[in-house]
């Protein structure tokens, strides 16, 4: 009987002279939800060099995460929910393999009147996202009808009941129904950005004609997005499914196991796409990729 061969998809080459070299440490194939990016790669190590390497096994390409170094690498595991681990022999300590937190952050804003100090009944909500890494922070709500006339709107620095400067303006927008809108966005400086992370020390505030210091006023307050889970949602025609927000990280073998980060009830309707980094329909988005 005739013996088909099938060629590796990589190859590692002892380096002629050396001691140690080439003593690969089997690894595992991702199949965590903490590290989507990295779902179904093979990650192995060189026992001798240190270093820590991740395959495609699909297009084949080769990537080096940890680089070379006097570490020995003896062996991988993994936990019940999949998270990899990688022994080092000579120290006896186990790591987790982890990727590095994002500089994203989102936050929430619930705006009324008594926050402002006014008699003011209406109220509003909205969302910004901060990019530490720029400083970036985008803001955008909406809001109910006014005592008086909306005039301004910004973002000012302060802590929960203190006034405090302007960071910067934001555009009204009126829908031409009972809710009006507002938006805009600003680089925060060093001090305001750690204000913010610290101890929610922005805020936004509503102008109007009546109440010039602000009529209704919502402190930007940090949301904590839980960790990214699995869910089960096979795609029946005809039926809806309720799940927890928002964002898909990652999409696994059949089609049918999807990878989200969730915040609050997301209706799916059937033929949602699947596709890595869509947005799926949702009732509300505060936690996002």
């Amino acid at each position: 009987n005739s013996i088909n061969e099938i060629p590796p998809i990589h190859e590692f080459q002892h380096i002629p002279g050396s001691f140690c070299t080439g003593s690969i440490t089997g690894g595992k194939v991702y199949r965590g939800y903490d590290m989507p990016e990295y779902y179904g790669k093979y990650f192995y190590a060189d026992y001798c060099t240190g270093f820590i390497a991740m395959l495609d096994i699909d297009t084949y390409q080769n990537d080096t995460i940890i680089m070379p170094s006097s570490d020995a690498y003896s062996t991988f595991g993994e936990d019940s929910q999949n998270r990899l681990y990688v022994a080092e022999y000579n120290s006896g300590t186990i790591y987790r393999l982890q990727t590095p937190p994002s500089p994203y952050f989102i936050f929430s804003i619930d705006l009324d009147g008594g926050q402002a100090s006014t008699p003011s009944t209406a109220t509003g909500y909205g969302i910004a996202t901060l990019d530490s890494t720029t400083r970036q922070l985008q803001v955008s709500g909406q809001f109910t009808e006014l005592i008086g006339n909306v005039s301004v709107a910004h973002v000012h620095r302060g802590v929960a009941g203190v006034n405090g400067g302007v960071v910067f303006g934001l555009t009204i927008t009126d829908y031409g129904t009972d809710s009006i809108g507002f938006f805009g966005s600003g680089t925060l400086n060093v001090t305001d950005m750690n204000s913010l992370l610290a101890n929610d020390g922005l805020y936004v505030n509503i102008h109007s004609s009546v109440f010039g210091g602000g009529e209704i006023r919502g402190q930007i307050i940090g949301v904590t997005c839980p960790e990214n889970f699995k869910i089960h949602a096979p795609k029946l025609i005809g039926d809806i499914f309720k799940v927890e927000h928002a964002t898909v990280q990652g999409q696994l073998s059949n089609n049918t196991d999807i990878l989200i980060k969730y915040d609050n009830s997301t209706t799916l309707v059937p033929g949602f796409d699947l596709t890595l980094g869509s947005t799926l329909e949702t009732l509300q988005e505060v936690c996002g990729p």
